[in-house]
């Protein structure tokens, strides 16, 4: 199973678009994680992508609180201050939001990562950036950019390369 930080609500929006959310959260290879904070983004309607998309807020609660009957494995939403992080999540994670370069989503969302050695998937440039420039990452600890990770789910069988070319062109637009 491939454990994923999901770091931003962009990605989301994305695969809404393109009607293959649903299958990331049913997808049997992916674990997928996000913070409070991405949470918070999908499903505030004060919130630009909630705003954006009405139908997106239901589909990503039925996803945390895995309504069996919508979608068998659903989204883990961690809190990032209850979450036991080790010592080099930690100090990364209170290192970034000094910082305040990025938004409070990934600042959350790096350290996730590195705690749970995951996979950070983004369609922010700045935050790969920051996750990637990273030295001595836990094994299976990586970024990826969204489409990267598109690329990742036509592999794995989770988008087809028809599917992946429409969110691909989605995101160009």
């Amino acid at each position: 199973m491939i454990r994923v930080i999901i770091a931003d609500a962009n990605v989301f929006a994305a695969l809404f678009q393109a009607d293959k959310l649903e299958a990331l959260f049913s997808d049997q290879w992916l674990e997928v994680y996000i913070t409070e904070e991405v949470f918070d983004e999908l499903t505030n309607s004060l919130r630009r992508i909630a705003r954006e998309f009405t139908d997106l807020p239901k589909l990503v609660r039925d996803a945390r609180y895995r309504r069996p009957e919508i979608l068998a494995d659903g989204i883990n939403v961690v809190n990032i201050e209850k979450e036991e992080l080790t010592v080099e999540a930690l100090s990364v994670y209170y290192e970034l939001n000094e910082e305040k370069v990025l938004d409070l989503g990934e600042i959350e969302s790096i350290p996730l990562a590195i705690n749970k050695s995951a996979t950070f998937v983004t369609s922010d440039y700045s935050a790969f950036e920051e996750m990637n420039g990273r030295e001595n990452l836990p094994m299976g600890c990586s970024a990826e950019l969204l489409i990267d990770f598109l690329t990742e789910l036509r592999k794995l069988g989770a988008i087809s390369q028809e599917e992946h070319d429409k969110i691909i062109e989605l995101l160009n637009s």
